[in-house]
């Protein structure tokens, strides 16, 4: 019978909060797919808005290529946990916790831009749909 090593509850937390950003991280991959093809489809065409189009295409672009990285520092960091859970290697809490403070300063920049350009992308999406007005006379 396999023995489990006993994390201690800081372990334990850093696990937790490592799940849910890899859980905001998915929800964020889904948006900006999203995004791309908001731009892509309904935005190309239209002549007022083809530069920043390109713009915010790009911003999308790079807002992926963070997402990506910290999917992978974030995978690092649960892995190391996991690691240390089935007792493969000797629980090092001081080392996750700095780990663990560079992951949330990197998730809380994300998580900046990631909502800096949804509002950005909102506005624009305003600025083309008309929408009619409902208000009865």
């Amino acid at each position: 019978m396999e023995t489990k090593a006993s994390l201690s509850s800081r372990s334990i937390q850093f696990h937790i909060v490592a799940i849910k950003w890899a859980s905001d991280l998915n929800f964020f991959k889904i948006e900006t797919a999203f995004f791309h093809r908001l731009l892509e489809d309904y935005f190309k065409e239209s002549p007022a808005t083809l530069t920043q189009v390109g713009t915010d295409a790009e911003k999308l672009r790079v807002l992926d290529a963070e997402i990506h990285k910290a999917e992978i520092k974030l995978g690092l960091q649960v892995r190391w946990i996991e690691l240390m859970a089935e007792d493969l290697i000797p629980e090092d809490t001081g080392a996750i916790a700095a780990e663990q403070v560079r992951l949330e300063k990197l998730m809380a920049d994300l998580t900046l831009h990631f909502r800096e350009l949804k509002m950005h992308l909102f506005g624009l999406v305003e600025g083309v749909l008309t929408v009619p007005d409902l208000s009865v006379s």
